[in-house]
């Protein structure tokens, strides 16, 4: 009898996936267009800046809406080294997106904008520990912003500093230091 019970209730939740599951997940073609895409970049960047990717995805239910990138780096970096690894990341991942014909057909919006992707990069000393206020700990371009975080030696839950740019005012100082 009880059996009989579990039989009934996996057969109740197969019917209601099968039912109403497919309004929650993303087509096949869809999921395969961002995970290529994303691999893609993923890689390049990866050999680019000798990183390793730490997580992806974005989101994407029904239109793709943003992408995401996090990656790690086991070396220290200066605010002008990350600044132009990220500026570098985020253009080569706009050009990506906006250049991959299987994905655009999902994407809410063409072209894509750097207020559309977010990359993080987490930065750890060469031999992996967590790195302290002075040095930064982490970086994140969110929504055109790009935010550059140290923590505390007694306190990694909160950052000892925040320092904001923009997207185009850390262009600019990239151009500036190039003349």
């Amino acid at each position: 009898m009880v059996k009989l019970y579990y039989y009934l209730i996996f057969a109740l939740f197969i019917m209601q996936y099968n039912l109403f599951g497919e309004n929650f997940h993303m087509s096949k073609a869809k999921r395969d267009s961002v995970n290529n895409l994303l691999n893609r970049v993923e890689r390049n960047l990866c050999n680019r800046y000798n990183m390793s990717c730490v997580g992806s995805g974005g989101a994407m239910m029904y239109e793709v809406e943003d992408l995401s990138l996090m990656f790690s780096i086991n070396r220290p970096l200066d605010r002008n080294q990350i600044r132009r690894i990220v500026v570098d990341s985020a253009e080569l991942f706009l050009r990506s997106i906006n250049n991959d014909q299987s994905i655009k057909k999902f994407l809410r919006k063409y072209p894509f904008t750097i207020d559309d992707i977010c990359l993080s990069i987490l930065m750890n000393n060469y031999d992996g520990t967590s790195m302290y206020h002075p040095d930064l700990n982490s970086v994140g371009l969110v929504k055109g912003n790009i935010r550059y975080h140290t923590i505390e030696n007694n306190d990694s839950w909160n950052y000892k500093q925040t320092i904001v740019e923009s997207f185009d005012e850390a262009k600019q100082i990239l151009e500036g230091q190039e003349r």
